[in-house]
């Protein structure tokens, strides 16, 4: 209904309800449906291996990625505030 729209989607709910597993069921379905892996740019905040620890560098891996030829769909997952 709201897809490819310039609203922000937000998903939330309880710990362990299966938030992550829908993002990346999201991004498997615009796969499946043409949309190019480069298109697809997703951070999860709460990996180890994030390279994002600051608002700026958030902007920065952002910013690197985005598609300016085409549309960009951009995932964070991260964790609930305390």
């Amino acid at each position: 209904m709201f897809r490819d729209t310039d609203l922000i989607k937000v998903v939330t709910g309880i710990r362990r309800c299966g938030k992550s597993s829908l993002l990346r069921l999201v991004q498997d379905k615009l796969g499946s449906e043409g949309i190019a892996p480069a298109a697809l740019v997703s951070l999860n905040l709460e990996s180890k291996t994030c390279s994002a620890a600051t608002e700026d560098e958030l902007y920065t891996y952002f910013r690197d990625r985005i598609q300016l030829e085409s549309k960009t769909y951009i995932f964070i997952d991260e964790p609930p505030a305390d």
